[in-house]
């Protein structure tokens, strides 16, 4: 089935007309050595992304509203080889 919309069109204009505290995206494909990570970066959001070298068909990203209180949680957010990528974010309301 072929889709009647674009769907990069449809999910711009959804970001664009309104305001959210997290987006996120899996299966990114956002290796850092292939591709300008600040390509990705959203106005008014902090971004964080994980991916594993081994793997081009997998990767976490998320754009989180700056106006939304929070911060990664280092020591857990992490890329398991083979396995899978993690971000884990702290409330700091």
């Amino acid at each position: 089935m072929k889709h009647v919309y674009d769907p990069k069109d449809f999910l711009i204009n959804i970001i664009c007309n309104n305001t959210f505290d997290i987006i996120a995206f899996s299966e990114t494909w956002l290796i850092s050595s292939k591709y300008d990570l600040s390509d990705f970066v959203l106005d008014m959001y902090n971004f964080h992304t994980s991916s594993r070298n081994s793997r081009i068909d997998a990767g976490v990203a998320v754009n989180v509203n700056d106006d939304f209180n929070q911060k990664v949680v280092c020591n857990i957010s992490k890329i398991i080889e083979n396995c899978m990528e993690t971000i884990f974010y702290r409330n700091c309301s």
